[in-house]
Formats: C-alpha cells, sequence, structure tokens
C-alpha cells in the first residue's frame, strides 16, 4: 500500500487509493499524492513471499480484516465490467522484489548530479536571488549540485515561458551556475491558463480531443478549473498523440534555456476553489474515452511519461534526463522519480516523511525523496 505517512498497517482500517493534494500532511495522513494498489504479504507456513496487485485507477479503499488474513477492497462500480488482478509467489523476497520490477518496469540510471544534495523552497526569485543563494552555498563550502525554480520564474504562472522582469536572459543564468557546478531545474504544472493569446492554451484548445472536457456529450466545453494562474485548461495525457506534442512544449527550456531537469507538480491534479480539490469524476477524457474517476490516480503517471518520453527520446537522447514527479502509481519509475509532497519543518513531519519515503520505494520506485528540511 505504497506512499503512507506511517509503518504499522491497521485492522479494519480503509487505507484509500486516491491522488490527492494532502499540503502539510501529517503522520497517518491519508490518502496523499500517489497511490500503488498493491500489498506484500509472508505465508509463514508455506515460506512463501507474494505481491498482490489489483490494476484499477479509479478511487480504491483497502481493509485489511482479521478473518482468514484476507482484504476487502471497494471500488467504482463501473469498474466491474474489467479487473484485473495480479499475484506474484516466490520463495524469497529478492526474487519477489525483482519479478515486480520486471512487471512494472525500472527506474532509467539518473545523470549523476542527481544523486548529490538539491535546493528547493517555494520560491527563488528573481535571477539576483537564485545566484546569492547558490553563491552562499559555495562560500559556506556547502556541497550542492541543484537549484530549482518554482512557478515564479513564469509569466504569470504559464508553463513554458519566463518573467523577463525576473529573468531577462534565462540562458545566461543557467550557464553562469552551470559554470560552478550547479544544474538548473524548473516546474512545469498541468492546469494551462486560459488566454487565446497564450501559446501552449491555443495548441491545447484548438485540438478537440486533447483536453479534458466537461462530459461526452459531442458539444462539451473544455473543463476549466482555477489553480495557479486563475482559470485552467487540463490536459488529456490518455491521448497519444498528445502525449508526442507534450514532450515538444519543451523545446525551448531545453535548447534555448538550457534547463537541466523538470519538475512535474500539481499532478494529481490539484485544483484549488473546489470541495474535491481536482478534476470532476465525471469529467470526460477524449483519448481513452472515460470518466476523469476511472483514470484519475494514471494522470500524474501519463504527465511525467509525456514529459520524460518528449526529452529522452526527441529533444536531448544522448543524455540521462531527469523527471520529477509529485503524483505517481505503480510503474511511476519508468519515467520520473517521486518526491513526497509538502511538509513542514517539525519533527512531526520528518516522523511522517521516513515512512512515505520508504513505502514508495518498496512499491518500485527507488528514486523517491522528501523535503528533508520541510
Amino acid at each position: 500500500l505504497g506512499s503512507r505517512s506511517h509503518f504499522r498497517k491497521e485492522l479494519n482500517r480503509p487505507y484509500k487509493m486516491w491522488n490527492t493534494d494532502a499540503f502539510n500532511y501529517k503522520y497517518n495522513t491519508d490518502p496523499l499524492y500517489q497511490s500503488h494498489p498493491m500489498i506484500y504479504i509472508f505465508n509463514p507456513q508455506q515460506s512463501i513471499f507474494q505481491i498482490f496487485f489489483f490494476e484499477n485507477f479509479s478511487y480504491q479503499n483497502w481493509t485489511l480484516l482479521p478473518e482468514e488474513n484476507s482484504i476487502s477492497i471497494r471500488t467504482h462500480p463501473s469498474l466491474q465490467r474489467h479487473i484485473k488482478f495480479y499475484l506474484l509467489t516466490y520463495n524469497s523476497p529478492i526474487q519477489l522484489s525483482q519479478a515486480w520490477n520486471q512487471l512494472t518496469g525500472y527506474n532509467p540510471l539518473p545523470p549523476l548530479w542527481a544523486l548529490g544534495y538539491q535546493q528547493c523552497r517555494y520560491s527563488y526569485y528573481p535571477e539576483s536571488k537564485v545566484k546569492s543563494v547558490c553563491a552562499t552555498f559555495r562560500e559556506k563550502d556547502i556541497p550542492s549540485d541543484v537549484i530549482w525554480l518554482d512557478i515564479d520564474y513564469m509569466d504569470g504562472f504559464r508553463c513554458f515561458t519566463w518573467n523577463k522582469e525576473y529573468f531577462p536572459n534565462p540562458r545566461k543564468m543557467v550557464d553562469e551556475l552551470n559554470s560552478t557546478g550547479w544544474k538548473v531545474i524548473s516546474m512545469i504544472d498541468p492546469g494551462i491558463k486560459v488566454d487565446p493569446n497564450y501559446f501552449i492554451y491555443q495548441q491545447c484548445h484548438n485540438q478537440n480531443d486533447f483536453v479534458v472536457k466537461t462530459s461526452s456529450d459531442a458539444n462539451a466545453q473544455d473543463f476549466v478549473g482555477v489553480v495557479w494562474p486563475g482559470d485552467c485548461i487540463f490536459p488529456d495525457f490518455t491521448n497519444l498523440e498528445f502525449q508526442k506534442l507534450w514532450g515538444t512544449f519543451y523545446k525551448d527550456l531545453v535548447h534555448t534555456d538550457g534547463i537541466n531537469g523538470f519538475w512535474n507538480d500539481m499532478n494529481e491534479p490539484a485544483l484549488f476553489e473546489c470541495q474535491s480539490k481536482t478534476i470532476s469524476g465525471d469529467a470526460y477524457h477524449p483519448g481513452c474515452k472515460e470518466d476523469h474517476v476511472l483514470i484519475h490516480n494514471l494522470y500524474g503517471l501519463l504527465m511525467a511519461k509525456s514529459t520524460y518520453e518528449g526529452l529522452q527520446y526527441k529533444l536531448n537522447p544522448k543524455i540521462r534526463n531527469f523527471v520529477l514527479s509529485r503524483s505517481g502509481n505503480v510503474g511511476i519509475q519508468r519515467y520520473a522519480w517521486n518526491w513526497t509532497g509538502d511538509n513542514d519543518s517539525t519533527w512531526e513531519d520528518l516522523k511522517a516523511v521516513i515512512p512515505t519515503v520508504l513505502t514508495v520505494s518498496v512499491s518500485g520506485n527507488s528514486g523517491t525523496g522528501c523535503d528533508i528540511g520541510g
């Protein structure tokens, strides 16, 4: 039951699978940003080790029952038409782990710099502040390899743009930082600002099957939700043609500006000003012809897939590309590392992130980390 902010699994307690913007989560908060509908089982009588995996990307409640060591799973009734389970059985935990990764995929080798210390907070701007932070690390002889740019580098939180007042010459800044041993990672969110003059909005909105719709009706409008830029539309990453297009959006950030890696955030997907904190369950994905409720937990993985494949197969095929994703599901490790989301600078939060990192790791993504200092 990966991505849990506690170690001990309690009987008769429902564990939720619903990727959620769990801002400032604490020990025992449930659900969190990722869902991994699988569980490890040890049978001491037969000395066998097992993984039970329910291939399901909708809402789920898993309850561990005391009767005969059984599991109760509740999910969306529409999924009764295509239910798929996996049961892996091996004689040792090492064999089981290897088989699990053979089934769900492996982490690609990361760039060497990704293994170093990385400095990120909300938020470093303007350019002078970024340079000052990096210079101070060097002056104090603190080993560090990466500086992260949160959404304030953008023009009005429009993804794939720069605020030219704060960052007048991005390439010059990146080159200067690279020359002193720093790599630069920038954030990209899924929410695309509703702005007819914004080139990314134009390319998404003008193709009827490239964004999430309010319904399956032929005349349905784009689904609009409020995030950092205000009113936003949301790409339909279940559309294979759109996945390819999304990868091309990174071209200027990579080739013109020299950005070294990317951070896919808010991709549960998270929304403001609504009780559900996400896209309506009855919104429609033209790409897979399903309502959002049925593929919700897959959204972040597909965004990471679209990002990674655009970088690795088109824009930067000769290097090891780095993508970090806040949201995820089984198999996310093929495309991105995970970060365990927004926490605070308290001992309680440190207590919560340790099991969160470890449970994501044993679910298949060893490239997992947290905000160490909150």
